[in-house]
């Protein structure tokens, strides 16, 4: 029976390493909460791990976001948006595209498709 614990715990850590970006995405919902707390404390924010984890989940994003640009670029197929450049998006830029995935689908919406859909507005393709 141990053996078989042991097999199971091991098949969802492989799962999980294999897919981390999907296994651990953060919804909409959650972004933004932490976020509105964070502002609440003003420069004390700075220190919070949370902070880092915002960042941090918008920066894996946007790397996703531009890989997959860059795919389906060289595939030959419409990306979703289509920057001029390099993009560089504000803090206040970021919280916009990401409130305005209505309310009540924000806990079920990853960060990664508000930012994906925020990017196609803010960068239509021709």
């Amino acid at each position: 029976m141990r053996a078989k614990v042991k097999l199971g715990i091991l098949a969802v850590a492989a799962v999980i390493l294999a897919a981390p970006g999907a296994a651990f995405a953060m919804d909409v919902a959650t972004w933004l909460a932490k976020a509105d707390a964070l502002k609440a404390k003003g420069v004390g924010a700075l220190l919070s791990k949370d902070y880092k984890l915002l960042e941090t989940e918008i920066r894996s994003n946007g790397a996703a976001l531009r890989a997959e640009r860059e795919a389906a670029k060289a595939a030959g197929r419409q990306p979703a948006y289509c920057a001029p450049g390099k993009v560089a998006l504000s803090s206040d830029e970021v919280v916009v595209m990401l409130r305005a995935v209505p309310e009540a689908q924000r806990a079920r919406t990853p960060v990664k498709d508000a930012l994906r859909a925020g990017l196609a507005r803010k960068y239509p393709c021709p």
